[in-house]
């Protein structure tokens, strides 16, 4: 190992005379240029010991073409420009560690690290080592050429993070993310090989920031609680993974595939997204290996589907799940899944989707009131012919209020000075059952000849007319959209 320090005193000349004050000057010198911060650079050779504690003023450290025969510790950069392993060998199998630093740039690149067999009853893999970075501030990191498994914990990245061929074609790698500040606006993999990438107990409080994947393999993605709600997720049309998230808040995820390609290579595993709230989800050209799962996920934007098989199995959130309800490209998402699912004779989920549909159609085609609009009652009263609960239970609520209305109208008198009649209630609720059941029966029941325009027998038929026709109304929805659930063909 060497390393080399160098400062600049000038020529200075020491007698007997002189010696005490020129040595208390040089001394002077050296700590006023190292209060002024400096870097450290060791090339080549063995690093022999396990831990590497920095001064407060060294501003970078350069490891490269450096040998490290023991699990090494690196920590107390408080205030660094950079740490810079290059073209490294690590000899142990244990973690590199970097604790407690804080740090403009962290670059890896071309290390190495041994491999260990794991032999299992069907196959054998290879395994490396583990670069651990915890307690950490750091602006940007690059790590590029590396074949070990990375982990970022209580660490806050705060501009750039890029990952370059992480892994190769016969050896994969993973990448964990746990307690982490996700700052940076920039998240990169490319050309890599990860088998598990695991965001665990992560935040990002930037206005917006983008994951790309970018001609990689990633076997597994894992988020759990995550809270990143401006924070966008692309991968290209290669990754054939799965994707795997629970109870997280995050913002775009892209998984679309050319639709001109061959379906071979629009392949991927599945989608598992539960108890989690995402912006929009582009799944376009995809076909996927095994069911979708979006058990209670909250959708900000119109989920994207064109071109898809959607598995059979695959389970969607019921309607008020769904945030987005306006536009030409909302109503052309919710018709693809809708015919999707009526493909799959899966009613409740067509007719969720038809729902959204139809609600999407209204908000986006009718101009002004909504009120003097078909659609709009067609909503209120039975979800557009998709629940045949809610025009019944609307019925059952009409039956009590016409019974009141009937009971003020054949009351003698009216006032809270005399006693409640039973009596009156009764033939109000058995009036009301009755333009129920038979529709339009005060016009059977009652001469018109003889009813004048004070009369309250005129007011019980006009009431009874109108009770009549909106039972029609109910019973006819009810009874239409128990046809459309149960229809077959």
């Amino acid at each position: 190992m060497s390393s080399a320090t160098t400062i600049s005193l000038g020529l200075v000349e020491i007698t007997p005379e002189n010696e005490k004050a020129q040595i208390e000057k040089i001394e002077n010198h050296i700590k006023l240029s190292i209060s002024q911060g400096f870097s450290l650079e060791i090339l080549g050779g063995e690093y022999p010991s396990n831990e590497f504690n920095g001064d407060r003023f060294l501003k970078g450290i350069y490891f490269r073409n450096v040998a490290f025969l023991k699990p090494l510790t690196l920590g107390g950069i408080e205030d660094g420009a950079a740490i810079i392993f290059e073209n490294c060998t690590f000899q142990n199998f244990f973690p590199l560690r970097v604790e407690g630093v804080r740090t403009n740039t962290f670059l890896f690149e071309n290390c190495t690290f041994p491999s260990a067999k794991v032999t299992a009853d069907t196959a054998s893999e290879d395994l490396g080592g583990m670069i651990i970075v915890s307690n950490s501030v750091i602006e940007s990191a690059f790590f590029k050429k590396c074949l070990a498994t990375i982990e970022f914990a209580k660490t806050s990245i705060n501009k750039k993070l890029h990952l370059s061929a992480l892994g190769n074609s016969s050896r994969k790698v993973d990448l964990y993310l746990n307690e982490s500040e996700l700052n940076c606006y920039e998240f990169l993999i490319s050309h890599s090989n990860i088998d598990y990438f695991k965001i665990c107990d992560s935040n990002s409080d930037i206005p917006s920031g983008a994951f790309f994947s970018v001609c990689s393999k990633i076997g597994n993605l894992w988020m759990l609680n995550t809270k990143a709600p401006k924070y966008s997720f692309g991968f290209d049309g290669s990754y054939s993974g799965r994707i795997n998230i629970d109870s997280s808040e995050i913002g775009d995820i892209d998984i679309s595939a050319s639709l001109a390609s061959e379906s071979e290579k629009n392949k991927m595993n599945s989608i598992s997204i539960r108890s989690s709230s995402i912006g929009e989800i582009n799944a376009c050209g995809r076909c996927f290996e095994n069911p979708l799962d979006f058990t209670d996920t909250k959708f900000k934007k119109s989920p994207k589907f064109h071109g898809v098989d959607i598995p059979q199995g695959s389970i969607f959130p019921e309607h008020e799940f769904y945030y987005d309800k306006k536009g030409e490209n909302t109503i052309r998402a919710y018709r693809t899944l809708r015919l999707a699912m009526e493909a799959q004779r899966a009613r409740e989920e067509e007719g969720v989707f038809y729902q959204l549909e139809q609600e999407s159609m209204l908000n986006t085609r009718v101009n002004g009131s909504k009120c003097f609009h078909f659609s709009f009652w067609y909503r209120l009263l039975s979800s557009f012919g998709t629940d045949y609960r809610r025009p019944l239970v609307i019925l059952l609520c009409l039956l009590v209020s016409f019974s009141a209305i009937y009971s003020l109208l054949l009351s003698p008198v009216l006032g809270f000075r005399y006693d409640f009649d039973i009596n009156v209630v009764v033939k109000g609720f058995v009036f009301s059952i009755k333009q129920m059941i038979y529709p339009f029966s005060a016009l059977r029941s009652n001469d018109i000849n003889n009813i004048s325009l004070y009369d309250e027998e005129l007011y019980l038929v006009l009431v009874g007319l109108l009770q009549s026709f909106i039972s029609l109304l109910l019973i006819a929805l009810s009874l239409l959209a128990v046809r459309w659930k149960f229809k077959r063909g």
